[in-house]
């Protein structure tokens, strides 16, 4: 219980500030204004809920420091990434915590261990390379991992990347990280040395497991290249798919004891980085419980049971990838497939022969499943449900795949890296509902629409920001200014994305506030341009983006992906379009891919493509005006 006492610009805090004692903190520091000092003699533990009633009042404007802080709660400011935002003193007189965490059940530590009891620690939960895991192989190979990570120097708080292709080491070694009470940071396989630096010095990363990479084949010369100059990780540990850690099972006995400590369910135990499809990534950090509680009500609107067998596809470090492998494995204990390599032909291959019932993914994956060149839909004919996050499946593209994956019930997924899951179509939800909305908002996501002017609510069935309130959002960027911070002063996000909702409270998606094209001062929304050039029987896929023009700010740009066999013919589409837009939305130029750049997360790569076709844009602009002249 936590006992706050005020005494002129200073607040007394004594016990721990956990999700009742952030209320009560939250109350108190509403009634303050101006400077507050905030004595944390007496305050033995903080979790991410408390650590964002602090983040949400300096945001209102109050000039927060903490004094008295215990080397334990100073090490939770770090973990977290409050030193650039908060100002505390630790002082390292104050005796050790004795706080022994009230809620457990929802970490992942907790989670694997409720799994070792009989009938449950022999179940089958991983196949890879066709060889079957169960929940005891991962207990197994997770605690000796974690012994080779300790003996490496990982403790609670130490920040961790995990980069490599899916895989059952990542999964065990994601599982060793928590064992730790350390941060798992989800890295993305693709970045060069020179990114994974970078965003090393970003994240504090001070150690990187690494299991098998695209195009690297030497771990020593790999290691030494992302700990070169001044990146911040300091080791490296080697789970490729040559370490089996099932032939290490003699050394079980004697680490199986080890490293029991239970830590706070709302506890830092995860850092994502955002894609950078539109800037700089970020690490936004999350607790186990806000995961959890994000991901669980999805899986029963799903009626996702032990009894589903899933394909996955999407790699660990997306976050619909993570939650859909290790929140559908830990909350239902639905056995899991990975193929080795997440080809279309591969992927079909597993759900065919494991007679998979759910493959959640990104359109761009069933898409490319579609066109395998072995494709039949009677191949996936046993899969059940799809969710699909990750990017905007447009009406033809959902057509298609609802007809082709015959027994398959398609459903839209809208989250982001603040927060996994928004909102979400229901599993009885039409075809209709699925073409056209991304769903209702979870039952515990506030969301407004707002105008993006003056961030004032909107009216039903006009567009403008989509804003949401959740305790499932991130604790914070980690190590951002607190100008930086996704929250306001009420703990609203700003997504960023632009969406309208209906009476019925479902969500319509109109794109992103950036990709919002400005011409002579009328607002463009690109995705219904792009909705509509996709229903050209010439055009597979587009892309509007605005380019810089000299007079009008912007002008409206198209980039295309063509059907086998045809070509671009402007004058067609421009009367295609004809009467179905008004005129200063048609595209003024087009760019032609073979397909569109993407990140590794599956998304399009926005920033270079907006690059791309605003070079192609000028280029032909020049050859215009020397024509001309």
């Amino acid at each position: 219980m936590i006992e706050i006492i005020k005494e002129s610009d200073m607040l007394r805090i004594a016990g721990p500030v956990d999700a009742e004692g952030a209320e009560a903190l939250d109350r108190a520091l509403r009634a303050c204004s101006g400077h507050v000092v905030l004595d944390f003699a007496k305050v033995s533990h903080i979790t991410s809920t408390g650590l964002k009633r602090l983040l949400f009042a300096m945001k209102g404007g109050l000039d927060l420091s903490v004094v008295n802080v215990s080397p334990a709660v100073g090490e939770l400011f770090h973990a977290n990434g409050y030193d650039n935002m908060l100002t505390y003193s630790v002082n390292e007189s104050l005796p050790p915590s004795d706080y022994v965490p009230v809620s457990t059940e929802k970490s992942f530590k907790a989670m694997l261990a409720a799994k070792q009891v009989p009938g449950m620690e022999d179940r089958m939960i991983i196949n890879y390379r066709d060889r079957d895991y169960t929940w005891k192989d991962v207990e197994m190979c997770s605690q000796i991992m974690a012994d080779d990570l300790a003996r490496l120097g990982v403790k609670k708080g130490s920040h961790v990347a995990i980069i490599g292709l899916n895989s059952i080491n990542w999964f065990c070694a994601f599982f060793a990280v928590q064992k730790l009470g350390a941060i798992a940071i989800l890295m993305n396989y693709f970045l060069s040395p020179e990114e994974i630096i970078g965003q090393s010095k970003i994240g504090d990363i001070e150690f990187m497991i690494v299991g098998r990479i695209p195009g690297v084949s030497d771990f020593d010369v790999y290691s030494s290249l992302v700990t070169a100059g001044d990146s911040r990780i300091r080791k490296t540990y080697n789970i490729r798919d040559s370490h089996d850690y099932t032939t290490r099972y003699d050394e079980y006995p004697a680490v199986k004891d080890l490293y029991r400590d239970l830590f706070d369910e709302d506890d830092a135990c995860l850092m994502l980085f955002t894609s950078g499809s539109t800037g700089l990534a970020k690490g936004a950090v999350f607790s186990s419980k806000a995961i959890f509680d994000c991901i669980f009500w999805v899986l029963d609107e799903y009626l996702i049971t032990s009894e589903d067998r899933n394909c996955i596809s999407l790699p660990f470090f997306h976050i619909l990838g993570f939650a859909i492998m290790f929140v559908i494995a830990i909350k239902c204990d639905s056995p899991s497939y990975i193929p080795e390599t997440a080809t279309p032909a591969a992927i079909q291959s597993i759900i065919e022969k494991n007679r998979c019932t759910m493959f959640h993914s990104v359109p761009t994956m069933l898409l490319a499943v579609i066109n395998n060149k072995n494709f039949s839909p009677d191949k996936v004919a046993s899969l059940r449900c799809s969710i699909l996050g990750g990017a905007v499946t447009s009406s033809a593209q959902m057509e298609l795949m609802t007809r082709m994956f015959p027994n398959n019930h398609m459903g839209n997924i809208y989250g982001m890296s603040e927060n996994p899951a928004i909102s979400i179509t229901l599993l009885h939800d039409s075809t209709e509902r699925v073409l056209s909305t991304v769903g209702k908002p979870l039952p515990h996501i506030q969301m407004e629409i707002r105008n993006h002017g003056d961030n004032k609510p909107l009216p039903l069935g006009q567009v403008g920001e989509i804003c949401i309130r959740a305790a499932t959002s991130l604790t914070s960027y980690y190590n951002l200014p607190l100008a930086n911070q996704a929250y306001d002063s009420e703990g609203w996000i700003a997504t960023g994305d632009l969406g309208m909702m209906d009476e019925e409270g479902y969500l319509y998606f109109s794109g992103r506030v950036k990709e919002l094209i400005i011409r002579c001062g009328e607002n463009i929304i690109p995705k219904e341009i792009s909705e509509l050039l996709i229903t050209h029987p010439d055009i597979s896929q587009a892309i509007v983006v605005g380019v810089p023009h000299p007079l009008y700010g912007e002008d409206v740009a198209a980039a295309v992906v063509m059907e086998p066999g045809k070509t671009l013919d402007e004058n067609a589409i421009r009367d295609f379009l004809w009467g179905k837009l008004a005129k200063f939305k048609l595209p003024a130029h087009y760019r032609v891919y073979d397909s569109f750049p993407v990140l590794g997360s599956g998304k399009p790569d926005l920033l270079t493509l907006k690059k791309q076709v605003a070079e192609s844009y000028a280029a032909a602009e020049e050859a215009k005006a020397k024509k001309h002249s």
